[in-house]
This record gives structure tokens, sequence and C-alpha cells, in this order.
């Protein structure tokens, strides 16, 4: 990928994360958890490696890094339930 499109892609990124982090109210989708901008991680919930769409607003969504860590690359119906 060309760098100033890769820039331009990073770009839209943290605009949506910023508006995420805003819709969300800086909570962890999966758990809930509060968290800052910068604790917050962008979690695809179709995975990228997956075909899901990199920049698409409705796949992505704000994680803690624990939920994305135990996510990993799976969709959500192969996510382990949290113990």
């Amino acid at each position: 990928m060309p760098r100033r499109r890769r820039r331009r892609q990073l770009e839209t990124l943290k605009q949506i994360k910023a508006r995420r982090w805003e819709k969300q109210k800086g909570r962890c989708h999966y758990c809930g958890k509060e968290m800052s901008k910068r604790e917050a991680t962008i979690e695809h919930v179709v995975p990228v490696s997956r075909g899901g769409p990199v920049t698409d607003r409705r796949n992505i969504v704000l994680a803690c890094e624990v939920c994305n860590k135990r996510k990993g690359n799976r969709i959500l119906e192969e996510m382990p339930k949290k113990e």
C-alpha cells in the first residue's frame, strides 16, 4: 500500500476512534470497563484477516486491551466466554 494512502487511512481510523469513544461513552464494547482514549483499542467486529472492512464504521468498536486480545481474530460467536 502506498505510504500516502496508508497515512490517509490511519487518519480516518483516528477519526473513527474519536467518534466511537464518544458514542460508547469511553467504555469497552465487550465488558463495559471505563477506559481513557489512550487505553481504548480499535476492534474489528469481523476481523480484517477474515475479510472484514478496515475502515467501515459499522465494523469497528472500541475494546479494552484484555478483551481485544481475548477475541483475537475470531468472530463474536467464537469468542471465549469471560471467566
